[in-house]
């Protein structure tokens, strides 16, 4: 009897200091506890970032026109190409005329090459300049105050065509660039850098002139801290593996694409900082693949097309998130020229939340903003067509301008958004001598008529009850071709009658014209308006609550309550099994 008492009472203090331990985990913040949540692990490691160099134990690699002296280990002279065989730290300087440098990094003791490029010149007739064939990772540093030349031929050697080398610095695992010097590329056979693997920029002045792609990656690219300037026949920025996938994101720095067929490609861009402007014939960026998405976090975008047709400016086969940003998209009027365009045949959405953003082209295939968006955001649909060079300026009922800028390229569909535009606020868009105003009914306004969407052209359309919109209206048989649909399903007549072109407009542009933002508040948290369309009748729902209180656990608070199910039940199970082993214990006994 007295071993039953002893495991009743064991059992029962067990099942106290469970409870009590749960009780202290959910109150842990309120007697002075603090959850220690771990830092967010950065997409750039220690050696990407440090340029710092100590060159008293590296080798010592002197290019002497034809070959090269040699003072240190690790490296050899063979037919006019320099091997580096073996992990460590090499200087090169001076100019090879018509040979490669080759790493394949083939010792027992495998490692990281550093390489120092101090003023060295690297011409390459019939393979890749710098050749990286094996190696746990490069990390290629540009010397400070120093200028570095790597190029290749027009045709390269049947050896280097068999092995699929393909570029002027070519290298088949991970590279890394960084420094403060100066690297030109010339990409004579087909592309300038070629990464089978990773490839992270993080410094250095950098130009690339390609016969085909500026930069063309396998896996992922990521870029910080440089100066990059790039001249392509074909893409500037690619990065795709077989099988569809990749992954490109800027953080910081500058590109400047002075020609290209596509600007930035990838599966899954992500930019988040740093300047971006890129001229191009095709797309600006895209993100296609296997699970495409655009994502702007930040950054001065500038993405420009004066003479491209079927072009887009910012293109995903699914879904683009703008969260923050300065943006300008600017494509011709001529041909179906999208400033914007997602997949929304196959689900995809544009959301903005965020940031500035002027996107001027055609109206032929135009797609805007998705109404769920939190940010305010119209579409303009203009009869007429705007000239290259044509100002735009967009004003509160104050007269202060919100937006300004000038569009290099004729227009005649407009997307504007800004944290300043508000639901329930009357503004005025003028464009040259042209003035129109904007009710914003809404988070997310149509006016005129457009390719695709017609928003607001014909009646209106109801809410479609996601994201907090209201409940649908009714079916509008109002036609007015400058009809703006109201999120109660009505069309409303246009304000204005645009004037014709003024004669003697030239396009000009300039390109020292900026434009930005003025200070403003956070746009609205959720969508909250229906949206002009084709007379449809109303589709909404009901609406639905997004006002920030919470509503779903978070992963954090997920991991919190499963860590304390499972230490309350471990102490649980071990009181348990401390008073089983006590009553097998007398059994024995």
């Amino acid at each position: 009897m007295a071993a039953e008492k002893k495991f009743n009472i064991i059992a029962i203090l067990a099942v106290i200091a469970a409870l009590l331990l749960t009780v202290l985990f959910m109150n842990g913040e309120a007697l002075g506890m603090q959850r220690t949540v771990p830092e967010e692990e950065s997409v750039f490691t220690e050696d990407d970032l440090n340029s710092a160099w100590y060159t008293d134990e590296a080798t010592q690699i002197t290019l002497t026109g034809d070959g090269a002296e040699i003072d240190g280990t690790g490296a050899y002279l063979q037919d006019g190409d320099v091997i580096i065989y073996a992990a460590g730290y090499y200087v090169l300087e001076g100019t090879l005329e018509d040979g490669s440098v080759i790493i394949n990094e083939t010792s027992r003791t495998r490692g990281k090459v550093w390489i120092l490029l101090n003023g060295a010149d690297i011409r390459s007739d019939d393979g890749a300049a710098l050749d990286i064939e094996e190696a746990t990772r490069v990390i290629l540093t540009l010397a400070e105050g120093t200028d570095n030349v790597l190029s290749d031929g027009e045709n390269y050697s049947d050896e280097a065509v068999n092995a699929n080398i393909r570029g002027a610095l070519f290298s088949r695992d991970d590279l890394t660039i960084n420094g403060s010097g100066s690297l030109t590329v010339t990409g004579g056979y087909r592309h300038g850098i070629v990464c089978n693997d990773d490839l992270r920029v993080t410094g250095g002045n950098i130009n690339i002139t390609a016969k085909e792609d500026g930069i063309h990656v396998n896996e992922s690219a990521r870029f910080t801290g440089m100066e990059l300037t790039i001249s392509a026949g074909d893409d500037g920025i690619t990065v795709s593996d077989d099988n569809n996938e990749g992954e490109l994101l800027v953080e910081s720095g500058t590109i400047r694409i002075l020609s290209c067929t596509e600007g930035l490609e990838s599966e899954k861009v992500t930019i988040n900082g740093g300047v971006v402007d890129v001229c191009f014939t095709d797309d600006g960026v895209n993100a296609a693949g296997a699970e495409p998405l655009l994502q702007i976090n930040g950054g001065e975008l500038r993405f420009v097309s004066t003479d491209g047709r079927d072009v887009d400016g910012l293109d995903s086969n699914t879904d683009i998130e703008i969260n923050g940003g300065t943006i300008l998209v600017s494509v011709s009027a001529d041909g179906m020229n999208n400033a914007i365009d997602f997949g929304s045949e196959s689900g995809g959405a544009c959301y903005i939340n965020g940031g500035t953003l002027i996107a001027a082209g055609s109206s032929g295939m135009a797609e805007g903003m998705s109404e769920s968006s939190a940010q305010g955001n119209v579409m303009y649909s203009l009869d007429e067509t705007m000239p290259a060079g044509t100002v735009i300026t967009l004003k509160d009922a104050d007269g202060e301008t919100i937006l300004e800028a000038e569009i290099p390229c004729s227009f005649n569909e407009l997307i504007l958004s800004d944290p300043a535009l508000q639901e329930g606020e009357t503004y005025t868009l003028e464009a040259g001598d042209h003035s129109y105003e904007i009710e914003m009914g809404g988070t997310t306004v149509r006016y005129g008529s457009s390719g695709t969407g017609g928003f607001g052209g014909h009646g209106g359309m109801g809410g479609r009850g996601a994201s907090g919109m209201p409940e649908g209206g009714e079916q509008t048989d109002f036609q007015s071709r400058h009809g703006l649909g109201r999120s109660d399903g009505t069309g409303e007549e246009g304000a204005f009658t645009p004037p014709e072109r003024p004669d003697g407009q030239t396009p000009v542009f300039d390109e020292s014209k900026t434009f930005g933002m003025p200070e403003g508040t956070d746009g609205q948290q959720f969508g909250r308006g229906g949206f002009g369309g084709q007379g449809h009748p109303g589709m909404g729902n009901d609406p639905m609550d997004q006002s920030g209180s919470e509503t779903a656990m978070s992963a954090a608070d997920l991991r919190t309550a499963l860590l304390i199910t499972g230490a309350s039940s471990a102490v649980l199970l071990l009181g348990i099994l401390a008073a089983c082993l006590m009553k097998n214990r007398r059994n024995i006994t």
